[in-house]
């Protein structure tokens, strides 16, 4: 049996197969799973630090940082729901004229990062 050749393909003509990949898969599904199918992008301002060690977890679970994200944050949102996490303690008053408070992050931070580095190096 003879080897498969591997064909290069230019970048533009790939960019555009993939595109009508995507489009052909599109037409064949339902309303709700294209819905379900878009991708939700948020952009928020991370504190340097928080964005550290979300990059220090996705590295150590082989991740993406996004997966990172969805899934602290989940647990986050269930703990505050329960009552487990408030922000009283954390509420400065705003400069913003948008908003009345922002939130601070709490002292230790900086050694949560240090524990972070020192647990991916082992």
């Amino acid at each position: 049996m003879a080897e498969r050749q591997k064909v290069i393909v230019d970048p533009a003509v790939d960019a555009i197969l993939r595109d009508n990949n995507r489009r052909k898969q599109r037409r064949g599904m339902t309303q709700e799973q294209r819905k379900q199918a878009i991708r939700h992008r948020v952009t928020f301002e991370l504190d340097p630090r928080v964005a550290q060690m979300i990059e220090v977890i996705s590295k150590a679970e082989e991740c993406s940082p996004a997966s990172v994200v969805n899934l602290l944050v989940a647990r986050v949102i269930r703990q505050y729901v329960s009552g487990e996490i408030s922000f009283e303690d954390h509420r400065r008053v705003s400069r913003s004229p948008r908003y009345d408070w922002v939130i601070v992050l709490p002292e230790d931070v900086d050694s949560l990062v240090n524990e972070l580095e020192k647990r991916g190096q082992k």
